[in-house]
This record gives structure tokens, C-alpha cells and sequence, in this order.
């Protein structure tokens, strides 16, 4: 559908794919100002409207994520995928949503932290030029003490954009943590 108005003289047309952008925007400036509930409204009647448009579950995701609603959030990162499983980006804020709800989680849910590793996988394979996504790796695998497999994937991240100091603050932690780790557990033996 086109829809077409005068502004000062010209004929503007609007597409219907130039509307979902425009109110995608609109929703996430409400995301920005904290009205969720506002937001996550909208997003369902975007969804009800264009059930098959990605963007709309991915967004949607992520205002819940801020509202503190994982499950929900991850559901909805699952529908963005569904609909459109190229998009690297939602396989990588998959991770980081179970990476950064893991230390509110009982020991049952831990193995999440695999889950959230093969969603790093699936956006580092679509995308292997985005930093983020090896960073995002490495941070899930420090979370599990698996040390010489985050010091590769920061190192990989480094590699791929050197400027980003917090890639480099963050190997410098996991070596931190290593060294800790390796300390506690040499005076536990002692």
C-alpha cells in the first residue's frame, strides 16, 4: 500500500515499509524514555499487523529484556530468528540476554550458558567481521571458567577492532579471574 500527501509543494509517497520503520523508531524512543508497557503495546499491535516482520519480535525482545522478563524475552528472540534466521544480530542479543540473566538463575538453569554459546556460534558464523559477537562469546565462557577458550575469543574481538578498549579491559578481568581462580585453588591445596 502507498499512500501518497502534499507537504509544501510536493508529492511525498510513503510506502508501508517507510511506516513500519518510522513507528519502529517511535517504539523505541519509548523504550528509551522507560515507558515499556507503552511500548510492548505497540510492538503487539505491530506483530497482530505484520506477523511475519522480525524486527518487530527482536524489539519487542528487547524492551522486555529491560523490563526484567527473560523468558519472555528469549521467546521473542526465538520468533525474530524464525522469521528470519539470517540475521546475526539476533542470535547474538539471544547470548547476551542468557548471558546477563545467568547470575540471577538457580544451578538447574545453568546450562543455559551452552545455549548462550551456540547462539554466539550462529551469529559469529553469520557475521564473522562483528567484534561484538566474539566479545559477548568470550564474556560467556569467563562466566564459566573455561579461561584459554574467553582469552581466545577477546583476542579474536581485539583483532577484528583494535580501538575498542573494553575488549581489552575485558581480557585484562579474565586474566585477573584466571590468576585468582589459580590462586584459590593452589591455597586450597596447601
Amino acid at each position: 500500500m502507498i499512500w501518497q500527501f502534499r507537504k509544501t509543494h510536493k508529492i511525498v509517497t510513503i510506502t508501508k515499509k517507510k511506516v513500519a520503520l518510522y513507528l519502529m523508531q517511535f517504539f523505541n524512543i519509548l523504550v528509551t524514555m522507560n515507558r515499556f508497557e507503552e511500548a510492548l503495546f505497540n510492538f503487539d499491535l505491530a506483530i497482530v499487523r505484520n506477523p511475519e516482520n522480525s524486527i518487530f519480535y527482536y524489539n519487542k525482545a528487547i524492551a522486555l529484556d529491560k523490563m526484567d522478563r527473560p523468558e519472555e524475552a528469549l521467546e521473542n528472540c526465538d520468533q525474530a530468528i524464525q522469521k528470519n534466521p539470517e540475521n546475526a544480530d539476533y542470535y547474538h542479543d539471544k547470548g547476551e540476554i542468557q548471558y546477563y540473566n545467568f547470575s540471577a538463575d538457580t544451578l538447574g538453569q545453568m546450562n543455559r550458558f551452552e545455549e548462550a554459546l551456540q547462539n554466539y556460534d550462529s551469529a559469529i558464523q553469520k557475521n564473522p567481521e562483528e567484534s561484538k559477537y566474539y566479545n559477548g562469546k568470550a564474556n560467556t565462557l569467563n562466566l564459566m571458567s573455561r579461561f584459554e577458550e574467553a582469552l581466545y575469543y577477546y583476542d579474536q574481538a581485539i583483532l577484528n577492532d583494535p580501538e575498542n578498549s573494553g575488549f581489552y579491559f575485558n581480557k585484562g578481568i579474565a586474566n585477573y579471574v584466571e590468576f585468582i581462580s589459580t590462586y584459590i585453588k593452589f591455597y586450597d591445596q596447601i
